[in-house]
């Protein structure tokens, strides 16, 4: 004969309850030294001093993610060595440039090489969005409170590459208000 209905067993309980109760339920006693008992018995030292290498590498590659993020280190290599007695197994190798080998024109050489005026040149730098941008700009200190701003190669064919696209905009411009 079936039991009879038990309003105690066949409670309803809400959802957060029974993830509450299920929770204090699944946590364990066991301490740090006894997790780390078991780990080593599961993991041998191999194992244990690939995940240190690992990290080691990791760590070495976000700080110099970080350096080359905020425009300290210019240029890098990144070397992977299957050396088991080195003590990671990426190595990174760092270019540093001086700034003012990278960073070689001022505003004014720039305004005298495409023989425009300094405003323009900084004009330009602003529309294009070079200032700031350390691909393109840097301020190179000079004194105590003084910097001089310096631009890049790149930054440099940027503004010709303006300088030539306007000037034909306003020769084609020229020759459409000859026609009409």
């Amino acid at each position: 004969m079936p039991d009879p209905y038990d309003p105690k067993k066949h409670k309803v309980v809400p959802l957060s309850e029974v993830h509450a109760n299920r929770r204090e339920t699944e946590q364990s006693d066991i301490s740090r030294a006894d997790l780390r008992n078991l780990l080593a018995e599961v993991i041998d030292e191999r194992v244990a001093d690939k995940f240190s290498r690992l990290q080691k590498s990791i760590d070495l590659m976000m700080v110099h993610i970080g350096a080359v993020q905020s425009g300290e280190v210019e240029d890098s290599a990144l070397k992977v060595t299957t050396d088991l007695n080195a003590s990671t197994d990426v190595a990174v190798a760092t270019i540093q440039l001086r700034p003012e080998d990278y960073y070689t024109y001022t505003t004014g050489d720039i305004a005298e090489l495409l023989g425009i005026k300094i405003n323009e040149v900084v004009k330009l730098v602003g529309s294009l969005g070079l200032r700031n941008n350390s691909e393109y700009h840097k301020p190179i200190k000079t004194g105590k409170k003084n910097f001089v701003q310096k631009y890049s190669q790149p930054a440099f064919e940027k503004i010709k590459q303006e300088i030539h696209r306007e000037n034909n905009l306003i020769i084609s411009n020229q020759e459409i208000d000859r026609r009409a």
